[in-house]
């Protein structure tokens, strides 16, 4: 009997095992050139519009690229660790994103509750993408 994975759902939080979840889904699907669904569900309040997108490429150059020419007003953007050092080094993205985006940003900790938004959103001051708090 020849298995069918031509259209492959993978629902995905993406915690590791999610993830790992979607690698082998795509490993099963690209031998039939198959197609794998990632399905993401969160629940939001209903006045809230939802849209998707998916690239391949560097997460910074595809989250700068997003914001050119599309009325994205800000960047929000989950950090990947969760250092208690104030100064602690910012991951890759997070740096790039920081430096280079056109509108303002907000970064956050998994660890983060009750925000501050004046402290964790950086405000354009020009629009040669310098910054301040």
């Amino acid at each position: 009997m020849i298995n069918d994975y031509k259209s492959i759902l993978v629902p995905v939080d993406f915690n590791e095992p999610s993830l790992k979840a979607a690698g082998y889904a795509a490993q099963l699907a690209s031998g039939q050139s198959g197609e794998v669904i990632l399905l993401n569900v969160i629940e939001t309040p209903e006045n809230v519009k939802f849209s998707t997108r998916l690239e391949r490429g560097k997460p910074y150059v595809k989250i700068l690229e997003a914001v050119k020419g599309s009325g994205i007003r800000m960047i929000a953007l989950g950090e990947n660790h969760d250092n208690e050092e104030q100064n602690a080094e910012l991951g890759t993205t997070v740096y790039h994103v920081t430096l280079k985006a056109s509108v303002p940003m907000l970064s956050l900790t998994a660890t983060a509750t009750n925000i501050d938004f004046g402290r964790h959103i950086q405000t354009l001051i020009n629009p040669d993408g310098f910054f301040q708090k």
